[in-house]
């Protein structure tokens, strides 16, 4: 068995710079509980109490994903780190279109933009760094999750 060490600042530079997307993505959402409440929404829809929760652990885990795949030596890195970076991105983006500007469907295309540069993230992490792209798993769920949702509040109101 190999034992890594870790390299306690670059994994704290990781998680801590995908926590501040997510900080940014809410500031751009602003109010979202009282927008929230007010939405018709599709069966299977949570109380509101249950993102903030699920989203910090799918950016911890994001962020020990990325860190597990920074610390292998391969030619394909640097893009898959680039695809990273412009999924939380658009991560960063989605609350200002779909909760201040109320644009569902713009809000589901957006999604399905995470949610494909996320599976091709995984996928070829999987032949680099197994960890890593076990840990997006429950992020490409929960975006699924997340798309119906999304299109149900866009059908529904």
């Amino acid at each position: 068995m190999v034992i890594r060490t870790i390299k306690l600042k670059k994994l704290l530079l990781y998680v801590g710079l995908t926590f501040v997307f997510g900080v940014i993505g809410a500031l751009l959402g602003g109010g979202t509980e009282q927008i929230y409440a007010s939405l018709n929404k599709p069966t299977l829809s949570p109380p509101g109490i249950v993102f903030p929760i699920v989203w910090s652990i799918l950016y911890l885990l994001m962020g020990l994903s990325a860190y597990f795949l920074s610390n292998v030596r391969n030619s394909e890195i640097s893009d898959l780190l680039k695809l990273y970076w412009i999924q939380l991105i658009l991560n960063a983006l989605w609350p200002l279109v779909f909760w201040r500007l109320q644009a569902f469907w713009l809000a589901a295309v957006i999604i399905v933009a995470i949610l494909t540069l996320v599976i091709i993230i995984t996928v070829r992490a999987l032949k680099i760094n197994k960890l890593s792209a076990y840990l997006f798993i429950p992020y490409i769920v929960w975006l699924l999750f997340a798309l119906y949702l999304n299109i149900g509040i866009a059908v529904l109101n």
